[in-house]
């Protein structure tokens, strides 16, 4: 009798206890009126968790599809958030309601850096 196969049928599940990944940045963002500093969104997988820092807990996740988050990027007016993702995509997030119109295909690696302009306009990416 050979060495049965059944260990490669396992499939992971949901995350559980993860407060934050080591790929990704970590950047406050303003949500539902808070004081600046009070809240700071994080990556955590492929999903980026929004924490109350004062309250130590966690008030918005912002799913994500497959892959890692490996860098945030909050907008100017604090409305929205630019998530990298270890495929190369980048998916924009409304911090009032937590969904994703937007998203951008074009980069064949990891994100590793991006910025808006002055005005929340135009967002520059890059990666490695």
């Amino acid at each position: 009798m050979g060495l049965t196969k059944q260990y490669l049928r396992y499939v992971a599940s949901a995350v559980f206890g993860v407060i934050g990944s080591q790929k990704a940045n970590i950047a406050f963002v303003t949500l539902r009126g808070g004081g600046k500093g009070q809240y700071v969104a994080v990556g955590a997988c492929e999903h980026v968790f929004i924490w109350d820092v004062r309250k130590a807990e966690k008030v918005l996740i912002l799913e994500g599809k497959k892959h890692e988050v490996t860098y945030l990027c909050p907008s100017p007016d604090g409305v929205h958030i630019a998530v990298g993702y270890e495929d190369g995509s980048v998916r924009i997030f409304s911090l009032l309601n937590g969904e994703s119109n937007i998203s951008f295909s074009g980069h064949k690696s990891a994100v590793s850096v991006m910025r808006y302009d002055a005005l929340g306009a135009r967002l520059v990416t890059g990666s490695k």
